[in-house]
Parts: C-alpha cells; structure tokens; sequence
C-alpha cells in the first residue's frame, strides 16, 4: 500500500488496453490448449479403435519439421449414422493430420484406410492410431504461449489501475 503522501504514476488508457487485449488473447490461447489437453488425455484412457477411410494424402515439407505425410479421413461409429472426420477445439471439421512415418502413410494411401482412435462419448475426439505429431506437443504450447500473453497483461493492468508508487526524489547535489 502507498503511503498517504507519496505520488502514485500516471495511468495510461493504452497501457491498460494493450494489456486487456493481451489478457483475452492470451485467455485464448491457453483455453483451447487446455481443452485440447484433456481431450487427447481422456482419448489415451478411455478409446475405441475404427478403420476410417483415408479421403486424401499428402507428403509437406516444412524447413522446421522436415517431411511430413498427412492423411484426411473420415469414419462413422456403430449406431451413428453420422460421420466423423480429423477436427479441432474451434470447431474446424475435415482437417490434415499427420501420420508417424512413411510406410504408415503409403499403406493408408494403398488401402484407402487408416486406423483411428476415438473417445466412445464423443467420436468429434479422434486422431489416428499411429499420429505423426506428438499429440501433446502443440497443445502443451498453446497453454504455454497463452499464459506467456496472458499473465504479464494481467500484472500490467493490475499496476496500471493500482498505480505504481513512484520513488521518493533525491536531493541533488
């Protein structure tokens, strides 16, 4: 607490908007991931296994991750007559997934099918069975990268609204 006679800092209306802006953004971040968090550990506890048909493959190259081969696929699960596809915590449906190695993938591509996991409640909770990525890498980041925004534009509100003593003048020379 400041004591009664000491100057406080001037607030700063952009200050206390930037860091807003990075709460929320960071908020987001760190949401998603955390969802994506316990839904790849509650599909490694409690799964069903379904051959899905593969839609499309791929082969990316990226300079970070090199080669990656990636699949499209969709399934249906008994006594659904909907079908599932690869789909993320912001409702994005059909996406890429990639698989572990070559020899998965061009055995997919052969067959026309890849073997996926998915959560017996909730078939939207899937990936395949031999996933390329580690499933909980990316969203490890996500909660991460989130918390990095998210609590330093928390503190600079918070000292933007409390207001930071400022220190006691010195006496010159």
């Amino acid at each position: 607490m400041n004591a009664p006679n000491q100057p406080r800092a001037k607030r700063s209306t952009g200050a206390i908007v930037g860091g807003l802006i990075a709460v929320a953004l960071g908020s987001a971040f760190a949401w998603l991931g955390s969802r994506e968090l316990v839904s790849e550990l509650s599909l490694r506890s409690n799964h069903e296994v379904v051959d899905a048909s593969v839609v499309d493959a791929r082969i990316m190259e990226s300079r970070k991750l090199g080669r990656t081969y990636e699949v499209q696929y969709r399934f249906n699960v008994p006594g659904s007559s909907e079908s599932y596809t690869r789909r993320d915590e912001t409702g994005r449906a059909d996406l890429w997934t990639s698989l572990e190695d070559e020899e998965t993938w061009r055995e997919a591509q052969r067959a026309r099918r890849v073997r996926v996991i998915y959560r017996p409640t909730d078939p939207w909770v899937n990936r395949p069975e031999k996933a390329g990525a580690m499933p909980l890498g990316d969203t490890l980041a996500a909660v991460i990268l989130g918390l990095v925004i998210a609590v330093p534009g928390l503190l600079l509100v918070i000292f933007q609204i409390r207001g930071m003593p400022q220190p006691a003048p010195r006496p010159g020379p």
